[in-house]
Parts: C-alpha cells; sequence; structure tokens
C-alpha cells in the first residue's frame, strides 16, 4: 500500500505546470518502486532510482518557486534538470515558460520550440506557444499597440523640456576622474541584447579601471566576456554616484535604477533599440530630479526620431579608420559575412530567397544569429554558423565583405555589425532601415539597397570587385 506521502504527490498539482493533479497527467504514465512515485521521462532510465527520485524533487521544487514568482530560483532548478536530463520534455517546457515570464522571448521560443520536438501531442506547449506570439505581436516592433501607445506619449514628454539634450563632446567621456568620481557601466546581460553588451563592454575597456562593469542578467558576466558585477534585485549590489552610463533598456533595469537614480550626477542611456514601452515605465518610476540629469544618446538617429525624445546622435566607441584596398583575405574564395534575422512575416521568405541566392554564389558564408545557437553546429568548408549571444567577438576575422539585412525596432543593436565592419574597411552591402547611410555612401565599394532585387544587384557588383581585387594580387 502507498505511504499518506505517497498519496499526496500523486494528488499534489503536477510539476509539468499543466495545472492537473500529477495522478491526471505526469502520473499517468509513473512508475512506481515502493513508496516512490515517479514519471518515466525519456532518459532517466539511466539513473539510479536515487537520482531520479532527486531529479524529481527539483522538478517539484522549481514549480513550487514557479508558483510563488519566485522565477530566478525556478528557472535555476530546472536548468539543472535539463543539464543532467535534456529530455525531460517537463522541464525544458516549464523552463521555456520562466523565459516567457521574465521578457526573454527569444530563448523562451527556443525552449518551447524544442519541448514541442520533444513532446508534439502536448497541448500545453502549444497553448504556451501561442502566448510567446501574442506576446512578441503586443511587445515587439514598431507598430505594436503598446509601442504606438508609448511613443506617443513619450513625444508628449519630449516636448516638456524635462529631458535634457546632452551636451557637446563624448557623451562617454571620463568625467573628473582625477577626483576619483566614480564610472559605472551596465550592459543587459541577456543574448537577446547582443549588440548593447558589446558597445558597454567596448567602454569599459576603453576606460579601464576608471570604471566599473555590471550586469543585469544572471549568467551576464558570461555573456559580457569580462569581470562584470550582477545587478542584485534586492540589498546593496547596485552602482551609486557620479555617472551611470546604462546601455539598453530592459525590464531589470525597472527593478533597481529608480531607487538609484538620485545619487547620480548624470545618467546616460545609450539607446541602440526601439523600445518605448519600456522607456515609459522607466520614466514613470524616476524621481523629477532624476529625469533632469539623464541624457539619451543613439547611434541611429532614427530611434530618437521614432521615439520621440530629446537626445544625441553618437558613433558609440567606434575607431574612425580610413577604408582599405579591396583584397581578398581568405584565399581565391570571397568570405562573406551575411546577417538576415528572422522577422516571422510575409518578408521572411525574400530573406531566405537571398540566403539561397548567396549559396549559390561559391562564396563561402559566415552566417551571423541573432542569440545563441539553438542547437550545436558543426562548421564546414562552405559555411560557419555563429550566435551573436555568445561568439560575437571575432565575427570578422578573415572576411572580406558583410552582407546585412537588419530589422526594425527590437533588433537595432545589430546595426552595430555594420559599424564594426566599416571600422575594419570591409565592404558592406546593407539595407536601409539603418542610419548608416551616410557613412556608406563615401565607400565605393559599399551599397546600400532597399528590396531585394537591388540586394543582388549590389552583391553581383561586389563579388566582381572582389574577383577583380584577386585577379590583380595573382598577377602582381
Amino acid at each position: 500500500m502507498s505511504s499518506p506521502a505517497a498519496v499526496a504527490a500523486r494528488n499534489a498539482p503536477c510539476p509539468c505546470g499543466s495545472g492537473r493533479r500529477y495522478k491526471h497527467c505526469c502520473g499517468n504514465n509513473a512508475g512506481t518502486g515502493g513508496d516512490t512515485i515517479l514519471p518515466r521521462y525519456q532518459g532517466w532510465d539511466a539513473f539510479t532510482p536515487e537520482e531520479q527520485a532527486r531529479l524529481w524533487q527539483m522538478m517539484l521544487d522549481a514549480l513550487a518557486a514557479h508558483r510563488q514568482s519566485r522565477l530566478d530560483v525556478a528557472g535555476r532548478l530546472y536548468e539543472e534538470v535539463v543539464a543532467r536530463a535534456p529530455f525531460t520534455f517537463d522541464a525544458v517546457h516549464m523552463l521555456g515558460v520562466v523565459r516567457l515570464m521574465e521578457g526573454d522571448l527569444d530563448q523562451a521560443e527556443s525552449l518551447l520550440t524544442r519541448a514541442r520536438e520533444l513532446a508534439p501531442n502536448e497541448p500545453s506547449i502549444r497553448q504556451n506557444q501561442s502566448v510567446l506570439a501574442q506576446r512578441r505581436q503586443e511587445h515587439e516592433g514598431l507598430y505594436s499597440v503598446r509601442g504606438i501607445v508609448a511613443t506617443d506619449m513619450l513625444r508628449l514628454f519630449g516636448a516638456t523640456g524635462l529631458v535634457a539634450l546632452p551636451g557637446p563632446g563624448d557623451p562617454f567621456a571620463l568625467a573628473a576622474s582625477a577626483s576619483g568620481v566614480p564610472y559605472h557601466i551596465v550592459v543587459p546581460g541577456d543574448a537577446a541584447n547582443a549588440g548593447s553588451n558589446q558597445t558597454g563592454i567596448a567602454l569599459a575597456r576603453r576606460l579601464g579601471n576608471a570604471a566599473t562593469l555590471w550586469s543585469g542578467a544572471s549568467g551576464g558576466a558570461t555573456v559580457a566576456g569580462a569581470a562584470a558585477r550582477l545587478l542584485g534585485k534586492e540589498g546593496t549590489a547596485k552602482p551609486a554616484g557620479g555617472t551611470l552610463a546604462l546601455f539598453g533598456l530592459n525590464t531589470q533595469t525597472l527593478l533597481w535604477l529608480p531607487e538609484v537614480a538620485p545619487t547620480f550626477d548624470t545618467i546616460v542611456i545609450a539607446l541602440d533599440a526601439h523600445d518605448p514601452v519600456t522607456c515609459v515605465d522607466l520614466l514613470g518610476l524616476l524621481p523629477p530630479e532624476a529625469i533632469a540629469r539623464v541624457r539619451f544618446v543613439s547611434r541611429c538617429a532614427a530611434v530618437l526620431d521614432e521615439i520621440g525624445l530629446p537626445g544625441t546622435v553618437d558613433a558609440m566607441l567606434f575607431d574612425t579608420r580610413p577604408p582599405r584596398s579591396l583584397r581578398m583575405r581568405g584565399g581565391t574564395r570571397p568570405r562573406i559575412g551575411v546577417f538576415i534575422p528572422a522577422l516571422r512575416d510575409r518578408e521572411d521568405a525574400a530573406r531566405w530567397g537571398m540566403l539561397e541566392w548567396l549559396r549559390e554564389q561559391g562564396a563561402f558564408l559566415r552566417v551571423l544569429y541573432a542569440g545563441r545557437l539553438p542547437s550545436l553546429h558543426l562548421p564546414s568548408a562552405d559555411e560557419h554558423l555563429v550566435g551573436l549571444a555568445t561568439h560575437w567577438d571575432g565575427w570578422h576575422d578573415d572576411l572580406d565583405a558583410l552582407f546585412f539585412w537588419g530589422a526594425e525596432g527590437h533588433m537595432r543593436q545589430y546595426d552595430r555589425l555594420v559599424f564594426e565592419a566599416i571600422a575594419e574597411g570591409l565592404p558592406v552591402v546593407a539595407d536601409g532601415f539603418g542610419d548608416f547611410g551616410a557613412m556608406l555612401a563615401v565607400r565605393p565599394d559599399c551599397a546600400q539597397f532597399f528590396e531585394p532585387a537591388t540586394a543582388r544587384h549590389a552583391m553581383e557588383a561586389l563579388f566582381m570587385r572582389l574577383g577583380d581585387a584577386e585577379a590583380m594580387r595573382v598577377a602582381s
């Protein structure tokens, strides 16, 4: 006979998050061993009964933390289960739900897709994928309902004059360094803001020991690739005093900045993505005296125009270098970096068509993926796949050119790829959404396009120039 503990476990809510009792959900497929009732997940038979019990207890603890909105604890426990038993679809699924609740929509999508592959007939996974799609529609893009309303509010706020224009000169200059005034740099630290992370890290490297680097997400120090301190939601793990340089806004910013904002002499907010909703939320939480110290800076004038806030346009920590002579870096085949993120709309067919066309040209391609790679990837002699969330540094090594088809709104932080390519002297073919048209116009080897047909013509001309350069090199 089962013990009271076993009966209680069968009547408890199922750790998969379905809302049903365990005995009517995963418990239907469970095996019993004495008083211990465990589900039969794929791969669990390789563990001892004691190890299976520990995994199951972690899932129960994760669900309890999840229901109490302790998402950091729940996420950590689900991650541990997935690390030890990667085919545990309930843990993968619920980790995706945690990331969805935290606002990391890219990682949520990757996890929910993986969970759907492991359990294609589980209705709760399909329901959460639908929630994710609705969340993207509500929160992302220039024309989401929340984005339109927030932009109108910011335009009205900007007209009040409460936010001052940055002064002349470098907005990220180290002020009063001799007097020991602290300089704090905060990067988001999450995969969806890879460009913001890289820009903040560039400032940290420039200032060296004169500044401290902070990360706004767990695991951010790894993403940053530097000795970043982790911002705490509670307690004293927050920057204070002197100058704050904040690279990119996210929901985590709202948890710590309002409390310490009055301590700063200057708050420089670098916006390289269109996120009016978070801007509205932040300005609503800051005290008036702190708002007067805020300076908005953007690498792209279009972002400031769309948001409607006063600010200044700055290249954001790029060295200006003279264009290098056009030459092949990697041998007889052109080596092209390619950035074509999916938008999930009718334009995607044209985007994938362009990628297939590039593959047919006989060039080596290094495809740049916006985020973490969803699975292991083995590079070949014809193509590499690079996840910018973890492998941004060195993306342009040994490349001859960059093809960039960026995206509106929240993807604009990846415009940094174009600026880095220009700084390296690489020829660039880029779409018209960016604010780098003037920089490309003065370069005879660069071009901007506004439709796929124009992009192909520009790339054909670039391939021809690269071929001529190689022929001249061989002849000499």
